[in-house]
């Protein structure tokens, strides 16, 4: 039986394909909190000053 078995950087495509997401998950998580975390302190900025406009407590 013919048989093709694909390499990458002489691995077997599978092994870099899970090599691959086992390494970049844990980078996407990481930049999706830093991301949520400026998110979220714009907002809380956004609200004291929107208070202290009002003339309510910064």
């Amino acid at each position: 039986m013919n048989r093709v078995t694909p390499l990458v950087f002489g691995m077997p495509f599978l092994f870099v394909w899970l090599l691959g997401a086992t390494l970049l998950t844990p980078v996407a998580v990481w930049l999706t909190r830093r991301a949520d975390l400026q998110d979220r302190n714009r907002d809380r900025n956004r609200d004291r000053n929107r208070d202290r406009d009002r003339g309510g407590r910064a």
